[in-house]
């Protein structure tokens, strides 16, 4: 079967998976939330689940994505432009989803999770599967995964709570598949399967955290979700025959790279855990689960060279799935709360720097195509300088991320406490205040 077809068909089920879900989750909430219903009564209706300020976002990322859209429509007939604005919208499609789904369900925990979890696995999935069947160009994924990207970073400052970091995990998927194809596509041409290889690991996972899912939240699911991975990869290492005809130690490669992903996932997120808990050893926290990157790098480069570590970072975000059901499981804020919240960023900033490594890798090998010289020496002027500037721009985007928060806290607390009033004493106690 087409690896095309094998990959839209596990996205489709874990968006219907996600869909039924979503179905008993809001059936649920109807049934166990008719006390609230008569406290706000009928007119509740008209009260959106998300906050004002993260329409007001809307506005600003329509407005500079249509900007960003119409420089990319100079290139390929339009194709990057069409891509971009794709992501884009597959991207807001995934959060608003994470956030209307964790509004009302935040009393049913590991379920809510595992919506978000699915999605956001399925829409990734689905995206780069079905964009790559009817535009076959693996430039034009680069541009997909920077409309999944944009909406990412306005995601993830205005809707921490509701959307969790899941809008994180979600761009680094889409990004690390886009990528991952187009290295293949630079360094093997002419072996197409290698291309869309990366598609058919995320269709195993999501069979697998469908599976894992049945086991319950953190941790059984997501260590049963990984055995279930290894064991599905060694499966298709062993019987794809576009992997045999390239040569006897290609499975064992492909194999190995696989597995050192998905080990890092799993126990990346069990070091958090492990290391939030008390007595609280915070600096100590960061020696394991660097190691363990490092060796899970080292040893996929040793088996299969950059496109081994490329595919240890689709094994591990392909494990998005399970770790979101961790992060979106509606937990009441405090110790519990916060540790899972923890393991989620731990796994967002681990995929994120492996998608690094592998984005510099890809530039790389673009520039060796070009025939320009790609050595790199720490004795290069130009070389400090640019990582010099490029260490500051976390440091100048998180100013402005805190200098936003900290305006719209003076906004935003007064109109809380309003609603807190207005749910307890009913809309009449704030004299037109707000309109129900």
């Amino acid at each position: 079967m087409n690896t095309l077809l094998i990959a839209l068909i596990a996205a489709g089920a874990g968006l219907l998976y996600g869909a039924y879900l979503i179905w008993n989750v809001l059936r649920a909430g109807s049934d166990n939330n008719n006390e609230f219903d008569e406290l706000v009564g009928e007119e509740s209706e008209n009260i959106s689940i998300v906050p004002f300020y993260m329409k007001k976002e809307n506005s600003l990322m329509l407005a500079i994505g249509i900007l960003i859209a119409a420089v990319l429509g100079r290139w390929d007939s339009g194709i990057m432009a069409i891509a971009f604005a794709v992501g884009a919208v597959i991207s807001s499609v995934a959060w608003w989803i994470g956030v209307a789904v964790s509004a009302r369900a935040k009393s049913l925990g590991h379920r809510s999770g595992t919506i978000m979890g699915f999605f956001v696995a399925g829409l990734a999935l689905a995206s780069v599967a079905g964009f790559y069947w009817i535009v076959p160009n693996v430039q034009a994924l680069v541009a997909l995964s920077f409309g999944a990207v944009l909406i990412s970073v306005f995601a993830r400052l205005s809707a921490d709570v509701e959307g969790g970091i899941s809008s994180d995990i979600f761009a680094t998927y889409v990004a690390s598949l886009s990528l991952i194809m187009f290295l293949a596509n630079i360094l093997l041409p002419n072996i197409t399967n290698l291309t869309t290889l990366p598609l058919l690991i995320g269709a195993i996972s999501i069979g697998a955290a469908i599976i894992g899912s049945f086991a319950g939240a953190f941790p059984r699911g997501l260590v049963l979700t990984g055995i279930i991975s290894i064991a599905a990869f060694r499966v298709l290492t062993i019987n794809m025959p576009f992997i045999r005809d390239i040569g006897a130690s290609a499975g064992a490669a492909i194999f190995w790279s696989l597995t050192f992903g998905t080990l890092v996932a799993v126990f990346i997120a069990l070091l958090a855990k492990y290391y939030i808990g008390k007595p609280s050893r915070s600096m100590e926290a960061v020696v394991l689960p660097a190691i363990m990157v490092g060796a899970a790098v080292y040893g996929a480069y040793w088996f299969a060279g950059i496109y081994g570590v490329a595919l240890s970072v689709v094994s591990m975000v392909s494990m998005a799935g399970m770790i979101i059901v961790a992060d979106e499981s509606g937990l009441p804020d405090g110790k519990a709360g916060h540790i899972i919240k923890e393991i989620t960023n731990t796994f967002a900033i681990t995929t994120a720097g492996l998608g690094a490594i592998v984005l510099f890798g890809t530039f790389a090998q673009k520039l060796s195509e070009a025939g320009t010289n790609t050595l790199f020496q720490l004795s290069d002027a130009r070389l400090i300088i640019g990582l010099t500037i490029g260490s500051a721009m976390p440091y100048l985007f998180e100013s402005l991320a805190v200098r936003k928060t900290s305006k719209a806290i003076v906004v935003l607390v007064p109109i809380a406490f309003a609603f807190l009033i207005g749910f307890l004493l009913g809309p009449e106690s704030l004299g037109g205040f707000i309109q129900w």
